[in-house]
C-alpha cells in the first residue's frame, strides 16, 4: 500500500537514536576535558584536526543516518546492501582512527566511548535490517499476494524445498508442497463450528486456516503402505520412532488419559546445520478415525512428569497433527501440519529452513522405515 511496515520505521528510529546518541556523547566529552567547555568545542570543529578531534565520530553517525534513510525510506529498498555499506566504512574509518588519533592529548575517558559506541551502533542496525526487517517484510509480501491471489506458483504440486537444500535429487512424491490458502473472509467462525470436519477432509482441499504461529508448514507426500497401518506405527509405536528417525532423539509416553489421548514427551535432534539446538516438547495427543480417514492431532501441554529441563529449550506446539487418508488399498496421503515455536533468539529464516529441512528429512526416512516394515511382514 505504499506504507512503510513497522519494522523498517523502528530501523528508521534506531538510525536517529545512532545520531543523538553520539552527538550527546561528544558534547559530553567537549565539555570535561580541560579547559574552557566553548573552548574546547571550537577547537574540535573549528580547527578539526584527525589526530585530536573527535568531531568526526558524530560526522560519521549522520553519514550513516543520510544515507540509510535515502535508501530505506526514500527509495524503499529491500537490500542488505546499503547498511553493509555504511557499517563497512564506519569499521575502516574507526580502524584508522584508532592509529591515528592521540589518546593521550584527550586525557579522557569517553573518547574510547564514543569510538565504542559508534562502532557498535553500526553493527546493531546491520544485524537489524538483515535479520528483522527483511525477513519480516518478505513475508508480509508473500502474506498479501497469498490474499489476493497472485502467487506466481499456482500448482498444488509446487514444491516447498527445491534439490539444492542439501537432500540430492528427489524421486516424484518426495516433494513436500502447501496447498493454496482459501480467500481471506471465506470461511467464518461460525462455519467451523458447524463443520468441524473441515481439517480432516480431502487433502487436495485448498480451504485452510492460517495459523498464529509464523513457524509453520503443511507437508503432503505419498507412501507406499496402507493407511490404517502406517497410522498405527506412528502413532501407537512412537516411542519405537527414534530407532529409524535421527531426528528425533526420545520419544516416550507420559501418560494415557483414555483409548485415544495420551501425553507424550519428544526431544528433536540439532537442526539448521547445528545452528538450531535441541528441544524438547510435551504434547497432549488425540487420535482415531473419521470417516474413513485416520488421525493423529496434538498441542503442547504441560505435565508434572516432566517440567522444563535445563539442558533443552522447551518449544511449544500449537493445534497440528497427522492425516492418513486411503489413495489405494497399498498407498495413502500422509499429510503433515506442522505449528510450531521453537522459542530462542532465532533469525526467522533459519527457522524456515530447518523446520522445511526436517519435513523431508523426516519423509525420507519414513521411506526407509516402510520399506523395511514390508520386509519383515513377508
Amino acid at each position: 500500500s505504499g506504507k512503510i511496515s513497522a519494522v523498517r520505521r523502528t530501523f528508521l528510529l534506531l538510525t536517529v537514536f545512532d545520531v543523538g546518541l553520539t552527538f550527546i556523547l561528544w558534547v559530553i566529552y567537549t565539555q570535561v576535558r580541560s579547559g574552557s567547555g566553548w573552548d574546547t568545542f571550537k577547537l574540535q570543529v573549528k580547527n578539526y584536526s584527525f589526530e585530536t578531534s573527535l568531531f568526526d565520530t558524530v560526522m560519521l553517525s549522520f553519514v550513516r543516518f543520510t544515507l540509510l534513510n535515502l535508501a530505506y525510506a526514500l527509495f524503499r529498498l529491500r537490500h542488505w546492501w546499503p547498511v553493509a555499506f555504511t557499517t563497512l566504512g564506519t569499521c575502516v574509518f574507526l580502524i584508522v582512527k584508532i592509529f591515528e588519533f592521540k589518546v593521550k592529548s584527550a586525557k579522557n575517558p569517553l573518547s574510547y566511548c564514543l569510538v565504542i559506541v559508534s562502532f557498535v551502533l553500526a553493527w546493531v542496525e546491520t544485524w537489524f535490517m538483515d535479520f528483522k526487517v527483511i525477513p519480516h517484510e518478505k513475508k508480509e509480501i508473500e502474506r498479501h499476494r497469498l490474499y489476493a491471489g497472485v502467487i506466481s506458483h499456482t500448482d498444488e504440486r509446487t514444491p516447498l524445498l527445491n534439490n539444492q537444500q542439501g537432500f540430492g535429487s528427489q524421486t516424484p512424491g518426495d516433494e513436500y508442497y502447501s496447498p493454496l490458502e482459501s480467500e481471506e473472509g471465506s470461511d467464518s467462525e461460525e462455519q467451523h463450528h458447524h463443520h468441524r470436519d473441515r481439517f480432516y477432509s480431502d487433502p487436495n482441499s485448498r480451504s485452510i486456516s492460517r495459523p498464529s504461529s509464523s513457524t509453520s508448514s503443511l507437508g503432503k507426500v505419498i507412501i507406499e503402505y496402507n493407511a490404517k497401518d502406517l497410522w498405527y506405527e506412528l502413532v501407537h509405536r512412537a516411542p519405537s520412532a527414534p530407532d529409524w528417525n535421527p531426528t528425533i532423539l526420545e520419544n516416550r509416553i507420559l501418560c494415557i488419559v483414555d483409548d485415544n489421548t495420551d501425553v507424550c514427551y519428544s526431544v528433536a535432534a540439532e537442526g539448521g546445520g547445528g545452528l538450531i539446538s535441541s528441544r524438547d516438547f510435551v504434547t497432549v495427543r488425540h487420535y482415531g478415525t473419521r470417516e474413513g480417514i485416520w488421525l493423529s492431532s496434538g498441542i503442547a501441554a504441560t505435565h508434572p512428569d516432566m517440567p522444563p529441563q535445563k539442558k533443552y529449550i522447551r518449544g511449544e506446539n500449537a493445534p497440528g497433527g497427522w492425516v492418513f487418508k486411503s489413495s489405494s488399498q497399498n498407498n495413502c496421503i500422509f499429510s503433515w501440519y506442522v505449528n510450531t515455536d521453537l522459542k530462542g533468539w532465532l533469525p526467522q529464516k533459519l527457522v524456515d529452513q530447518a523446520l522445511a529441512s526436517v519435513l523431508l528429512e523426516y519423509v525420507v526416512h519414513l521411506k526407509k522405515h516402510v520399506v523395511k516394515l514390508k520386509q519383515s511382514t513377508h
